[in-house]
Formats: structure tokens, sequence, C-alpha cells
């Protein structure tokens, strides 16, 4: 009967009642008045999101960086910090960089890696491999008309990529000369441009960071 008691006070200062007396005269009423306590303690809710990781700083497990790719400074930041920077956060372009693609209207990482012409040419450049020279069907209606001047729009996709920027519908002359100060002189030099390709490499992963280091 002792030993009841105890158990029942025991229950009831975990249910929040702290230091608890219970005089009880038989094991039947103890046994009851603990069953009672049990049943009404305030349990804990569990819902999908409390079995998730969630962490208030990085955990030291995690190895992954872009350290070669961004300067020393941006090194701590995150994807989504990244991008939001301006090119010249990236290791090897220098704020004059930032002059020249500012006129292009690229301002910052994300705008580099989601720029319409390094898509056009990345396409291009990708799919001339795969062009045969002469063996175009006579009834065949491939073409890209809206993404060039009418000049190349019967080029070949291997002559286009050897083109100067300005074969693209919305890049004007001046944009050859701005876009040759960066080393692009061709389709193709935009199209494997490395800091365009990390540029958009930070972007795609950016869009998978959990800012709370939460699994789903």
């Amino acid at each position: 009967m002792a030993f009841a008691a105890a158990a029942v006070s025991a229950v009831l200062r975990r249910a929040g009642h702290g230091v608890v007396s219970v005089p009880l005269r038989s094991t039947r009423k103890s046994m009851t008045a603990l069953a009672v306590a049990v049943t009404t303690a305030p349990q804990p809710v569990i819902t999908p999101h409390s079995v998730q990781r969630r962490y208030s700083a990085p955990p030291r497990a995690y190895h992954l960086n872009v350290n070669k790719a961004v300067d020393k400074a941006h090194e701590q930041k995150s994807f989504t910090e990244i991008i939001s920077l301006p090119p010249s956060a990236l290791q090897g372009l220098s704020e004059a960089a930032d002059e020249v693609l500012s006129k292009l209207h690229i301002a910052t990482i994300e705008d580099l890696g989601t720029w319409t012409y390094y898509k056009r040419a990345k396409a291009i450049s990708a799919l001339a491999a795969t062009e045969e020279e002469g063996r175009r069907g006579e009834t065949s209606s491939l073409n890209i008309n809206k993404a060039l001047i009418q000049k190349h729009e019967t080029d070949s996709l291997t002559d286009l990529k050897n083109s100067p920027p300005s074969a693209f519908q919305g890049l004007a002359g001046w944009a050859d000369e701005s876009l040759a100060q960066l080393g692009m002189k061709t389709i193709d030099d935009v199209a494997s441009n490395k800091y365009m390709q990390w540029a958009e490499a930070l972007v795609v992963l950016a869009e998978y960071e959990s800012s709370d280091f939460s699994s789903r």
C-alpha cells in the first residue's frame, strides 16, 4: 500500500503537480488513483515534423563546400546567399566583370546562371555534336528562327556555335565586344564559360537547400 501511494505521488509530480502526499486506505483505491493519474497526465504530441532532424547550427558531419568556386569571403555562406551576390564573388571574376555584365542586365550570380542567351548557347552547342553535315531531310521543319537574327536563320548548328553572340535576337553588336572582354567571342564560348556553368549549378542546388538543416 505504501508502494502504491509512492507510485501515485511520482506520477502526479511528473504531471506537474509538485510534491504530493497521497493518503490511501487500500491497495484497490491506490491502484485506481494511479490509473486515473496516468490517463490524465499530459502526453507529448508527435507530428511528422517532430521526427525530422533539426539543428540550430550546421552539424560538423557535413562536408559539402564550393570553396574553389567562390572567393574566400563567401565560403561560409549558403547557396541561397551566394546566388544573390554579384558575379565577382566567383573566383576569377573581378569587379570590372560586374560592370561589363551589368550592361547585359546581369547583376547577380543567379542572373548569370539563368541568362537566356547562355541557355540558348548551351542548347546549340550540345546538339551541334548530333548534327550530320549535309543530311537535313528535304521536308524537315526544324528551325530556331525566334532565337536568331534573320541572317543566321538557315545556318547549321555547327556554324551557329562558331558565330558571334550577336547572332541571337536581342543582342546587338556592342554585346559581342562586351562578352569578348570576358573571353567569350562565339556562341560556343558562352556555352562553355565556366563562370556561367558554376552560376547555373549554384542556382540549381540552392533550390534544394534547407535553411534549418531539416531532412525531408
